[in-house]
């Protein structure tokens, strides 16, 4: 019966899910990693096993014998789920109306946090923006810093009160600055802005994150990979700081153009007591300025380095056999 597979890919994943979280929560733990840029992509892992192992699964069911396939599993999610939904079982409807709870409530957070937020992003109208000779010699000068580089996206400014950077285009990305910002920095803090988003790029770019997301997105009903996957944009962040201060040289300029952005947003919350704005809009703008908060304290403790990845190559085949182990 479909329903009692699609509930049967629902728990296995979230237990999956959670293993991985909690493996790769350990795995940090041991080698020690003080680079944000490593725990992201140990957040990264967690969306993308999940995944990967189930479609091994699905591969190797069809290809090897049941005996051959089902080797190595400690934990059949399908058998319990069978024994709880029998006929007899006071705690089988109980339990299903928990889970089913959980996942449509996970599902509904990730239609209001991440999908809604992202067809506004793409579907929104983007003002003029045109070429600036202020952008280009900031841009000038992080390519100097990276020993010539060329960064590999244009640079516009557009007409905007607010104070907005941001990369769009998936194979030719452009960073857009907003004039709001553009008047609020000087020059050091928008070579570290330049920076940042160039490490975007360095990270993989728009692209490398639209394929995290469409993962999140198989895994929408997971609250595994609801955690997983807030905690990936805030590391991002925080890597991309770390890096913007490294190529610049100059971290105190990352730190007070992020504490300018906290400041001014502030300002316009205490000016904007008149018009009233709706509860998500209010709960957004919330979480944007404590994320600026915690970006303000990283950056300051932040070190940059470039940590050693072959361990963690080591012990990745292993949580694919653990992950391996539940069906």
């Amino acid at each position: 019966m479909w329903t009692h597979w699609v509930a049967s890919f629902l728990l296995t994943n979230f237990v999956q899910g959670a293993l991985a979280l909690v493996w790769c929560a350990g795995l940090r733990g041991a080698v020690g990693a003080r680079s944000y840029a490593f725990r992201a992509r140990l957040l990264e892992w967690v969306l993308i096993f999940p995944v990967f192992v189930f479609v091994l699964q699905q591969v190797a069911q069809q290809i090897f014998s049941a005996q051959t396939a089902d080797s190595f599993v400690f934990a059949r999610i399908d058998l319990w789920l069978a024994s709880i939904s029998g006929e007899g079982h006071g705690l089988g409807f109980p339990i299903k109306l928990a889970l089913g709870f959980l996942w449509t409530l996970t599902t509904l957070i990730f239609v209001v946090q991440e999908v809604a937020p992202l067809f506004a992003r793409q579907t929104g109208a983007l003002q003029t923006s045109v070429p600036h000779p202020r952008l280009e010699q900031s841009k000038l000068r992080i390519c100097k810093n990276l020993s010539g580089v060329t960064l590999a996206f244009a640079v516009r400014v557009y007409e905007e009160e607010g104070l907005n950077a941001f990369l769009k285009g998936l194979f030719r990305p452009v960073l857009y600055v907003s004039s709001g910002l553009m008047s609020k920095l000087n020059d050091e803090e928008l070579d570290a802005v330049l920076g940042h988003e160039w490490a975007h790029l360095y990270y993989g770019g728009p692209l490398r994150m639209l394929v995290i997301w469409f993962l999140r997105a198989l895994q929408a009903a997971n609250p595994a990979a609801l955690i997983a996957f807030r905690s990936l944009v805030e590391t991002r962040e925080k890597a991309c700081d770390e890096l913007a201060g490294w190529i610049t040289k100059n971290p105190e300029a990352m730190l007070s153009a992020l504490r300018k952005t906290q400041v001014a947003d502030l300002s316009k919350a205490v000016a904007s007591g008149a018009p009233k704005v709706g509860a998500r809009e209010e709960i957004i703008r919330r979480g944007e300025a404590l994320s600026l908060q915690e970006r303000v304290a990283a950056i300051q403790l932040a070190e940059f380095d470039r940590p050693n990845m072959g361990l963690t190559w080591v012990l990745l085949p292993m949580l694919a056999l653990l992950l391996w182990g539940i069906r």
